[in-house]
């Protein structure tokens, strides 16, 4: 294409004639994005581990645009493989996955039981995975390269940072639909479907109505819009990344929380305001990242060193002042005049 041809904006956004399987679309999050995509022409299927409520909120969707319940539990390889069954025997191809189907279970370190933790990663780990797996047959064959197929996982925002309740189970497994993402990125590309991740921050729905009604003053207080997300935007997230206007778009996490991660970060970056205040926050950084340092060269939480490596026989000081440049604590030139390698 050439940068002169006009980009047909009223088109790039249109997901108009496509089909769409929304998992755990009868309420929340999956509830609002189905309704978006109904809303913006798409062709709607949504499930549900209870037939009744899926069935009844299939039909009230309905009243807006074509919706079909397809019911099943997603939290074992025999549920996928029934709900894939049931879309294959009504479509030919499906252009859009929204994986969000999900569980979650709230109990004390020393209590918590092997039955919830199993069922967290059950229906957010390993239903994700089958579910798409069984369904790649329908994926492919909607696939072009100008407009791939679709696989959005729903993740959170308790996978990229540290949860504040006790929720031991639920953290890594949406760290694990992160990495899924990646991993089924890269490998799905080159057939022509593109695999992104929504993290989301505090919506309203059952998972979050226990949490937002004790702390959503708190919640909004963190939030620097002074806000919870609404429908529109997490329709507005998902229509874009199963629009035109998303077809390039691979491998990517993205966090709609009204950069809430970015303010607990900033919060806690801004305590170390000066190269003096990271050195005295001790010597951690030689087990962080296994190179020599003297000893009044002290580092900064490990938290920040997470996804970063020293790469051997490349220059190390430059990597060290990139690396606390990255983490927004010192401009990359101040870190360098601080650092004195052995």
């Amino acid at each position: 294409m050439n940068p002169e041809d006009p980009i047909n904006v009223e088109s790039l956004f249109s997901i108009k004639g496509k089909v769409a399987l929304v998992t755990g679309g009868s309420r929340g999050i999956g509830l609002m994005i189905a309704r978006g995509y109904l809303e913006a022409g798409a062709k709607v299927y949504i499930s549900s581990r209870q037939k009744d409520v899926c069935d009844a909120v299939a039909k009230k969707l309905s009243e807006i645009g074509e919706c079909i319940s397809v019911p099943g539990d997603l939290s074992t390889v025999e549920g996928c493989k029934s709900v894939a069954d049931q879309l294959k025997a009504r479509e030919e191809a499906l252009h859009i996955l929204v994986n969000n189907a999900g569980a979650a279970w709230g109990a004390p370190l020393e209590a918590y039981p092997e039955a919830g933790w199993d069922k967290v990663m059950d229906t957010n780990v390993k239903g994700v995975f089958y579910l798409t797996q069984a369904l790649l047959p329908l994926l492919e064959k909607a696939a072009t390269p100008a407009d791939p197929a679709r696989v959005i996982n729903i993740g959170s925002i308790d996978g990229i940072k540290v949860p504040s309740i006790e929720n031991y189970a639920y953290s890594p497994s949406k760290a694990a639909v992160h990495h899924m993402t990646h991993v089924l990125a890269a490998k799905l590309g080159k057939r022509f479907i593109t695999v992104n991740a929504v993290a989301p921050g505090p919506f309203e729905s059952k998972m979050t109505e226990w949490m937002l009604d004790n702390f959503k003053d708190h919640i909004v207080e963190q939030c620097p819009l002074n806000r919870i997300g609404e429908p529109s935007d997490m329709a507005g997230v998902a229509i874009y990344l199963a629009s035109r206007a998303g077809a390039y778009i691979n491998g990517v996490v993205i966090p709609v929380d009204g950069g809430i991660c970015v303010a607990l970060l900033e919060a806690r970056c801004s305590r170390l305001s000066t190269p003096r205040q990271i050195w005295s926050k001790g010597r951690s950084l030689q087990p962080c990242i296994g190179i020599e340092v003297r000893d009044q060269m002290a580092a900064f939480d490990r938290d920040y060193l997470a996804g970063y490596q020293i790469r051997t026989g490349d220059d190390v000081e430059d990597q060290c002042c990139d690396i606390l440049g990255r983490a927004n604590f010192v401009q990359k030139d101040v870190a360098r005049r601080c650092f004195a390698i052995s």
